[in-house]
């Protein structure tokens, strides 16, 4: 079996636990269930491992990124470490094996993303089997949980930002995939920015003649400080950007079978922010280094969830969660994991597509102060994707040009070995 398969099986095996996990919300897990997903998991990260070992990042990516990726690597051991040194029980090694652990190695997908001439396949695979396909899924989302769908078509917010590169019977088919994946459930607050954003920077396509990178280190700056200022003006009580909205709208949502209602502009954020800071304050951790991988924080909204005296083991954000198990330094890892290759996306790129995806990885960093849960799927897929593919120096050198055959036929002559025969 050749080596490039395994991008394809990764993709496939990641894809399987979000279905699985989703059906089991819905239906209830099976005894077997965590054992199937154990397998799964294992299985993915062996192949994800043997692309880094086999097609690796030497020469493909510059110094400072794989610098960059090597000390995210480096803090994210040292908080393992730290959270081993604290384990007190089944509970405590539980999450630090099958939560913490497994959403630091999804990091070794941005080895596919590196190595994008090995990869041709999967990128047709998604488009022209998940995304075709789909069309199957929507009968069971609207009657059982509307976010199935969504979460069935996850690579679609990549390929929102393939339209101008695709042919154009595949942009109707993506076009069509992203609005009933967003139209599906907009009450999925989270899925709909990750769309709503990819679908505003593909316009700008059309008028990139005047899209310069100043507007573009601009957009980045500006992406990078928000989160923070909202974050200070939350704290010392001038503006809280979760309660002090205008939203209000109603809508009927199906999940787990049962019809009910749901608000887009409720405030489900205040309160974790709250609980997780005085939990940390009252323990008196350090919010520069966390607590460890194996850390809890105390709760009242979710007192049924606590399993040990160290409390809730994850919140429904990705900041708070990292603050808590990485502190500080772990914040600033993540950050640089962000925004150097959506640097390099923005300055160091022959191609539009880059720019926009740099600007995409940006803005995750404000999705990360209000959902971005650091886990094993297909989201995080997509995500540590897109960075490989900023970080690639091959796919940084393609033109517009060369993304269009690329991505319009089955696999060009120049493409097969890669980009430089290699």
């Amino acid at each position: 079996m050749p080596y490039t398969a395994l991008f394809l099986i990764s993709f496939i095996f990641i894809l399987s636990m979000d279905v699985f996990n989703q059906l089991a919300y819905l239906i209830g897990s099976p005894g077997w269930g965590l054992g199937l997903l154990l397998l799964l998991n294992i299985i993915s990260v062996i192949c994800l491992f043997v692309i880094s070992r086999v097609y690796g990042w030497k020469n493909k990516v510059p110094a400072f990124g794989i610098l960059i990726v090597q000390a995210y690597w480096f803090w994210s051991f040292v908080t393992v470490l730290r959270g081993i040194s604290d384990e007190n029980d089944y509970w405590d090694w539980k999450f630090l094996i099958v939560g913490y652990l497994p959403s630091v190695l999804i990091s070794l997908t941005l080895f596919v993303g590196v190595n994008i001439d090995k990869c041709h396949n999967l990128f047709h695979f998604i488009l022209r089997r998940i995304f075709l396909f789909s069309i199957l899924v929507v009968p069971i989302a609207m009657n059982y949980s509307e976010e199935l769908y969504a979460r069935f078509v996850m690579p679609i917010c990549l390929f929102v930002l393939l339209i101008p590169y695709l042919p154009l019977r595949w942009r109707y088919l993506v076009g069509g995939v992203a609005l009933i994946s967003m139209f599906m459930d907009v009450t999925y607050r989270a899925n709909v920015i990750r769309l709503l954003i990819p679908m505003a920077l593909v316009v700008t396509y059309f008028f990139k003649f005047i899209v310069n990178k100043i507007l573009l280190n601009v957009t980045l700056a500006t992406l990078f400080g928000t989160p923070l200022l909202l974050l200070a003006l939350g704290l010392s009580g001038g503006f809280n950007v979760f309660s002090d909205n205008m939203i209000d709208y109603q809508k009927e949502t199906v999940s787990a079978g049962q019809v009910g209602e749901s608000n887009i502009g409720d405030d489900t954020r205040t309160f974790l922010y709250r609980e997780i800071i005085y939990s940390m304050m009252k323990k008196n951790s350090s919010f520069i280094v966390g607590e460890g991988a194996s850390a809890g924080y105390e709760t009242d909204f979710f007192a049924d969830a606590i399993l040990n005296d160290k409390g809730r083991t994850r919140s429904e954000v990705g900041f708070l969660n990292t603050l808590l198990y990485s502190g500080g330094v772990g914040v600033i890892a993540y950050a640089l994991i962000l925004f150097i290759p959506a640097y390099y996306g923005i300055n160091k790129s022959k191609n539009y597509l880059a720019k926009m995806m740099g600007i995409f990885l940006a803005w995750r960093w404000i999705v990360f102060y209000l959902e971005d849960i650091a886990q094993f799927d297909m989201n995080f897929f997509v995500l540590w994707l897109m960075i490989g593919m900023c970080l690639s120096n091959k796919f940084r050198e393609m033109t517009d040009s060369d993304l269009k055959v690329y991505f319009s036929k089955p696999i060009p002559k120049y493409f097969r070995g890669g980009l430089n025969g290699s």
